[in-house]
């Protein structure tokens, strides 16, 4: 039997690292990988784009200006979003219009833009500043949120200038993340449903070696956490 596995205790480079022994074990097993293929390699796909965010987010030089200038750029956004909420109920009636029509081009391109990827979000906030300049200038000027625009626009520039050198990669890691997790959890499901139903001494030795392998991880991460909590209490 499959042990529960939470992987929300797990810090990002443990993850990166038990995934690494997780696939490795499956791969030394004696099990014919034809009956675990689609799954392991579905898995094997996510463990990549993970490593590649982590990779991407803890050895490039460039990362710090990268979420420098995405949180400069987060906030031109939500400020010119805020401002044009704002009063949009309690206005005179043509203000209170324009309100509405630049917000309802927000909500089209992406309402929640902030809370994107690098490339998602890029290509959000360049259809929200085209589309409002191109065609509803007038109700931009109405509320007087040009400066406000013209922020979000130059952000978007500023961001855009240091992605040819800083090589981003599509997905963050906590955009990766639980993708790893899913597939993970996708293939332990399968392999517990293959020994209820088509036990095998190698399913078997597999759920085995797939247990120890959690255990151990699970044991060093409490230690740790309970040698730190201790630091913590200390220094209180």
């Amino acid at each position: 039997m499959i042990n529960h596995l939470n992987f929300s205790l797990f810090p990002y480079k443990d993850l990166l690292n038990f995934s690494m022994d997780f696939i490795a074990t499956v791969e030394e097993s004696k099990l014919k990988k034809a009956v675990v293929a689609h799954y392991l390699d579905a898995l094997k796909t996510k463990f990549t784009f993970y490593q590649i965010a982590f990779e991407s987010e803890t050895k490039n030089p460039y990362t710090r200006s990268q979420l420098e200038k995405d949180e400069i750029r987060n906030d031109a956004f939500i400020v010119f979003r805020s401002y044009c909420e704002w009063a949009k109920n309690h206005d005179t009636d043509s203000r209170m219009q324009a309100r509405r029509v630049l917000l309802n081009v927000i909500r089209q391109h992406a309402w929640n833009a902030q809370d994107l990827g690098y490339i998602p979000k890029s290509t959000a906030i360049t259809n929200i500043v085209s589309d409002i300049i191109s065609n509803y200038s007038t109700e931009l000027n109405l509320i007087a949120a040009e400066e406000l625009l013209d922020d979000l626009a130059v952000s978007q520039l500023n961001f855009e200038g240091i992605v040819p050198a800083a090589q981003v990669f599509t997905e963050t890691v906590g955009e990766t993340r639980p993708q790893l997790v899913a597939a993970i959890q996708s293939f332990l499901r399968f392999i517990s449903l293959q020994e209820l139903f088509v036990p095998t001494n190698e399913m078997l030795a597999l759920i085995t070696e797939l247990n120890e392998l959690s255990e151990n991880y699970f044991s060093r991460l409490k230690t740790l956490n309970i040698v730190t909590e201790k630091i913590m209490q200390a220094r209180a």
